[in-house]
């Protein structure tokens, strides 16, 4: 436990509306902003659907308290683990597609161990997992410094079966996430007003925004993580630091703002303090189901967004995604398969009639495409599009 804690912990949310396990009663959901709900499933039901896959039972569960330094406290948590699976049960297979279609953060590896952390929905859960060895027997032949190609061939032989033929052991730790402590999935918003408000995102554990350069006289695009998300009342607040600002801290509410940089209308106001200078801005909330982080099969993603207009190389059954990325009503996605060489890039964006197809292929964009769209708001300056010619 003393190598996990310094990782860093990030809340989170985790409800599978597909998965059995629900009881008679109501089950609780959320609505977004177009007033989408989403059926929430409690961290203990959650891993009594995982309990057989890490051959335990619903009586394995235990309670414990999720914490961490971006908590407030401590979250509802239960915890199931088992210290003796075999290596060749397939096990992290199973867990994968356990945690498909949710956002991965906070992966940390090391020798023989594993920490990853996922969130969806109301709940966050970490997954650590180690092969059982002797670490210092282990750390002596790794570290050899033997000269006779025979024996740093047989080393080498011996440090592969401990990974592939150990037992391993796997603990799967879930919280909840509550109003006094939201899931970083809440904190998904673009930043509108002046610099650096006028082309922001703050996405979960990241807050990008521009920043003026004296030398050219131009902005560049910056980031800093986040690192610790709450409430003061209703307003979200959000804090980080960066290496030559100093600290930064947030505040998101929700009241109708005018961005002095356009004059359009938004129904969030944004203050951001960094170090000691102070920005104000309006904000608009984005979907917080297109974020970073999030992999899983295409197939689903498309249900799950609505899209049905998919004409690429790749079968969408066994096609995962990734690298998603968006703004405004723009979003931008990697789609790979499983033994092929070919990749695809996917620009979407959202209007009244659904969603419109900008792009579905390899890289670059061709020059007939880049044309035909070009006075689409905002898509010359995002993902790929960037690689357009100006005019």
């Amino acid at each position: 436990m003393g190598k996990r804690s310094k990782l860093s912990l990030i809340l989170l949310i985790s409800c599978v509306a597909f998965l059995s396990g629900c009881t008679n009663t109501k089950t609780p959901e959320i609505a977004n902003e177009a007033g989408e709900t989403t059926k929430l499933i409690n961290a203990k039901t959650f891993l009594e659907t995982l309990a057989p896959k890490l051959d335990k039972t619903a009586k394995d569960i235990t309670p414990q308290a999720f914490s961490g330094g971006s908590i407030n406290g401590e979250l509802s948590g239960y915890l199931l683990n088992n210290t003796n699976i075999k290596s060749n049960s397939g096990i992290q297979e199973k867990i994968d597609q356990a945690f498909e279609g949710w956002v991965e953060k906070s992966v940390g590896d090391g020798i023989g161990e594993s920490y990853v952390e996922y969130l969806k929905d109301n709940l966050i859960c970490s997954v650590y997992s180690k092969v059982n060895y002797n670490p210092e027997e282990t750390m002596r032949r790794a570290y050899s410094d033997e000269k006779d190609s025979n024996k740093k061939k047989e080393t080498s032989n011996e440090l592969e079966k401990i990974s592939t033929e150990n037992s391993q052991s796997f603990e799967i730790h879930c919280g909840e996430f509550n109003e006094k402590n939201p899931s970083p999935l809440e904190f998904s918003f673009d930043l509108f007003g002046e610099e650096p408000f006028w082309n922001a995102e703050l996405r979960a554990s990241s807050l990008t925004y521009t920043i003026p350069n004296d030398e050219t006289n131009q902005f560049n695009t910056d980031s800093t993580y986040i690192w610790f998300w709450g409430t003061s009342g209703e307003t979200l607040i959000f804090t980080g630091e960066k290496y030559n600002l100093g600290g930064i801290a947030g505040e998101i509410n929700k009241e109708n703002c005018i961005d002095s940089g356009f004059g359009n209308k938004h129904k969030y106001k944004a203050k951001i303090r960094f170090g000691a200078t102070i920005f104000e801005g309006c904000a608009d909330k984005m979907d917080n189901f297109l974020v970073e982080g999030r992999k899983g099969i295409a197939e689903n993603l498309f249900k799950k967004i609505n899209y049905n207009n998919y004409r690429g190389k790749l079968d969408p059954k066994t096609a995962l995604y990734n690298g998603i990325q968006t703004k405004g009503n723009l979003v931008e996605i990697f789609l790979t398969q499983k033994g092929k060489e070919h990749t695809e890039y996917l620009v979407l964006g959202k209007t009244d009639d659904g969603r419109k197809t900008y792009w579905q292929g390899e890289v670059p964009v061709n020059a007939e495409t880049c044309e035909k769209y070009l006075e689409v708001p905002g898509l010359m300056d995002f993902g790929i599009f960037n690689s357009c010619p100006r005019g």
